[in-house]
């Protein structure tokens, strides 16, 4: 059977029976034929905006659009926004706080006692546990790909579900533990650090259980298609050459190929395949722009460039989250969606959970929770004196206690200038460690 769709939806491996414009004016086709690379991807959002698929299950046929009815639904059903233009730097907030909520985000009232009974009913140790075993359940899966296999998708489904749970329920623990372990260079810990950012935000935005699902395994694996990338490459510190970058860029078809192997992962190829697109339309490998971009794909374009920026690399030192949030915003709304951009600066906040700050009373804390109606103010728990030493007792702080507004934050903390004892320590007083 055949189904109509918007052309930013399709994935490597459709067959596509016929395009709206017609095969009289293709760039390039002449008659039904099989979506296989990204410059044929690009070449269709150029000219098409909706085209025919062949699919398996039976529906409705419905007529092409002609040239003046070429307004399809972007994903998501953003339909509120989906013709406006840019001209505002704001950025709308969740019907729980005030104004309204993303479009094409289905917000539900904030259920404070259901919060708390599901906390109430999710341990400590189940974060825990469901971060070490995602971390293993994706290391297989990478390795199986390596091999050729097809991924195991129930399984990832169910680890994705896990850390959806985690958010829910105890979003603090899950965040300070992707923070505070100690992080090693492999793609699969990359990953997994993407997937805990975006649960976070995406939950800040309202999404409902099924899209945070959605956009966790599409974070878990959005490049996993860079294990067919050489790794000399990925490791060189030399400027690349246009050869070279091209060779990197095609991780995107590569993650697509994996993704097709697996029937249940194959929705994710319409998020990971746009994840590298700018809004401004500089990115790859379509160079759409705007809302043309799944949303979903414009949360992960952020998402990524965040981790990136605040993560050692071959090539580059670390930044603080600080200075990764000043870059973001200084290239909202042209690399990234201005308005998403404001939207995930707000839900971390300028001290991000698991930040390491000093205070103006010779003491040295970690951000435990962001308050929102006063976020340059979050929650500090108390852990060593200036000099890095552990403090005998840990005091917590709510910097926007009115009483404590002479308490004040004078600068971030790198973990590297504390000593690794106090560290250790630290993660073994919060339970962060892995269950033996």
């Amino acid at each position: 059977m055949r189904q109509n769709i918007p052309v930013q939806q399709l994935t490597p491996g459709m067959k596509i029976m016929a395009l709206d414009i017609g095969w009289d004016k293709s760039p390039k086709w002449t008659q039904p034929f099989v979506l296989s690379t990204s410059e044929d991807l690009a070449l269709l959002l150029q000219h098409c905006n909706i085209v025919a698929i062949e699919t398996d299950a039976p529906e409705e046929e419905k007529p092409l659009a002609t040239e003046s009815q070429k307004h399809p639904k972007p994903v998501l059903s953003e339909q509120k926004q989906a013709a406006d233009t840019e001209t505002s730097d704001s950025v709308p907030h969740k019907q729980t706080e005030t104004g309204s909520p993303p479009s094409g985000l289905q917000v539900k009232p904030s259920k404070p006692q259901a919060k708390a009974d599901l906390s109430s009913k999710v341990s400590r140790q189940f974060v825990i546990d469901s971060f070490h075993s995602c971390l293993d359940i994706l290391s297989t899966n990478f390795e199986r790909a390596r091999s050729g296999l097809s991924l195991d998708a129930s399984a990832l489904e169910a680890s994705s579900k896990k850390l959806l749970v985690s958010t829910l329920a105890r979003p603090s623990t899950l965040t300070l533990l992707s923070q505070l372990e100690e992080k090693d260079s492999s793609l699969e810990r990359k990953s997994l650090d993407v997937a805990v950012l975006s649960l976070s935000f995406g939950r800040s935005l309202g999404m409902s259980k099924a899209h945070l699902h959605r956009l966790c395994m599409s974070a878990l694996l959005h490049d996993i298609g860079m294990i067919r990338v050489p790794e000399e490459l990925l490791k060189q510190k030399e400027v690349l050459s246009i050869g070279q970058r091209i060779s990197i860029q095609k991780h995107v078809d590569h993650s697509c190929d994996i993704l097709h192997q697996s029937p249940a992962l194959r929705p994710l190829n319409s998020i990971v395949a746009y994840h590298h697109e700018r809004f401004d339309g500089t990115g790859y490998p379509a160079g759409i722009s705007g809302r043309k971009i799944p949303l979903e794909a414009r949360i992960l374009a952020i998402i990524t460039t965040f981790e990136a920026m605040t993560r050692n690399r071959h090539f580059s030192n670390k930044g603080t989250p600080t200075q990764a949030l000043r870059n973001l915003y200084r290239l909202r709304n042209h690399n990234f969606d201005g308005k998403l951009v404001e939207r995930f600066i707000q839900s971390v906040g300028i001290y991000p959970i698991g930040t390491l700050v000093e205070l103006n009373r010779q003491q040295i804390g970690m951000v435990t929770d962001i308050t929102r109606s006063a976020r340059s103010r979050p929650k500090i728990r108390c852990l060593f004196d200036h000099e890095g030493k552990p403090l005998p007792k840990h005091q917590e702080l709510d910097l926007a206690d009115d009483a404590l507004r002479k308490v004040n934050i004078t600068r971030t903390v790198e973990p590297e200038e504390i000593p690794d004892l106090s560290l250790q320590m630290l993660a073994i007083e919060l339970g962060l460690n892995r269950a033996a």
